[in-house]
């Protein structure tokens, strides 16, 4: 087994994930708006299966030693459904108050410290 990513390399691993969920993202609505594409399509569904597999395999990568890759996988599926629908994301530590997770280092914080 490899040592644990340092914080930049999983900054670095984020940012190319969320890069190609947003390219993902304008190409499906483009697709719909050009020709009314739709989500549960087999050409989408094959898509977005593969950013599924991506998104667990980038949080395999920057999974803490102590967490496990599916519960990261769920806290950046959160984060991306959050920012698509413009409502911040919140979280926090118990006894402390929620924090914003609005960008990909709030994202790595909280996947770090996880509640």
């Amino acid at each position: 087994m490899g040592r644990e990513m340092t914080p930049a390399e999983k900054l670095a691993a984020l940012q190319a994930w969320e890069a190609h969920v947003k390219a993902i993202s304008a190409v499906y609505e483009a697709d719909r708006l050009a020709c009314g594409a739709l989500i549960e399509s087999p050409r989408w569904e094959a898509v977005y299966g593969l950013l599924d597999a991506y998104t667990q395999t980038v949080a395999a990568m920057i999974c803490p030693a102590d967490a496990k890759p599916t519960d990261v996988a769920h806290w950046m599926e959160e984060w991306q459904m959050n920012r698509d629908s413009g409502q911040p994301m919140e979280a926090g530590l118990t006894g402390q108050p929620m924090r914003e997770i609005r960008t990909l280092e709030d994202l790595l914080w909280i996947i770090e410290v996880r509640p």
